[in-house]
């Protein structure tokens, strides 16, 4: 049982861990394609 509990555990810690870094990336990925979109709009110009 102790042992189920300390799996559980550490699968909680890396999905947090996870999720953060997931959140980060898409974060920045979102910054990139609006700039990417930004500089095809004003290189029209």
């Amino acid at each position: 049982m102790n042992e189920k509990l300390k799996t559980s555990e550490a699968q909680r810690r890396a999905s947090i861990k996870y999720k953060k870094a997931n959140k980060d990336y898409l974060r920045i990925r979102d910054h990139r394609s609006k700039g990417i979109k930004f500089i095809r709009e004003n290189s029209k110009i």
